[in-house]
């Protein structure tokens, strides 16, 4: 069995990515929307 880095970057990538989402506010500022939180349960600020 061979490790692919390449496969497992992509995998990691896909999973990752389709829970993020970026938002304009209306101050025309980026929002950044993850699934990460920390260990409390509270959300990262982006």
């Amino acid at each position: 069995m061979t490790f692919n880095l390449n496969a497992r970057k992509e995998l990691l990538c896909m999973r990752l990515c389709k829970d993020v989402v970026i938002e304009q506010r209306p101050d025309n500022e980026l929002m950044l929307q993850t699934h990460f939180t920390f260990r409390d349960g509270d959300r990262y600020p982006f």
